[in-house]
């Protein structure tokens, strides 16, 4: 794993667009803050999301072209260093270097041949997430230790 991807998975941003679930972090090169300072905007009708800070009260990105947010919800991770939001529409898992946000990896969320949405995305140890398939009652989980080859463990018929 190249240098510049290593440091940048360390904060990942996945996103979906137009699909289903996606994570927001600082970039890689801006310093840590306390978590209280950095909130997320969930821009609903116009599918996007804010990424501020309280202590200047000044937006510090935008990330755009998220498709249907009208159900989106913000969970955090444990370290409360990354936001999940799901999409509402039926379709996968996009991830993104967060120095770059040029994508690494596209996980569609097929199952049996139909789109399913992504629900309970998760924060797991050692570069890894899990999620639900809403529609095809499945759960998988991605390993993303490889970013060029994510590996996915599927476990199926779980309701």
């Amino acid at each position: 794993m190249s240098p510049r991807l290593s440091t940048a998975l360390r904060i990942v941003l996945l996103a979906a667009i137009a699909m289903t679930a996606f994570v927001v972090a600082p970039r890689a090169d801006m310093a840590l803050r306390g978590t209280g300072d950095l909130g997320i905007v969930i821009e609903r009708a116009a599918g996007s999301l804010q990424v501020i800070e309280t202590t200047g009260r000044t937006a510090l990105g935008r990330v755009k072209g998220l498709g249907d947010l009208s159900h989106a919800s913000a969970v955090f991770s444990r370290d409360g260093r990354f936001a999940f939001v799901s999409n509402y529409k039926p379709g996968g898992v996009k991830v993104f270097d967060s120095r770059t946000l040029d994508l690494v990896a596209d996980i569609p969320a097929v199952s049996g041949g139909a789109q399913s949405k992504v629900v309970g995305l998760v924060d797991a140890p050692g570069q890894k997430f899990v999620f639900s398939l809403w529609d095809a009652g499945e759960i998988w989980a991605v390993d993303m230790s490889r970013p060029t080859a994510p590996e996915i463990t599927k476990f199926s018929d779980i309701g």
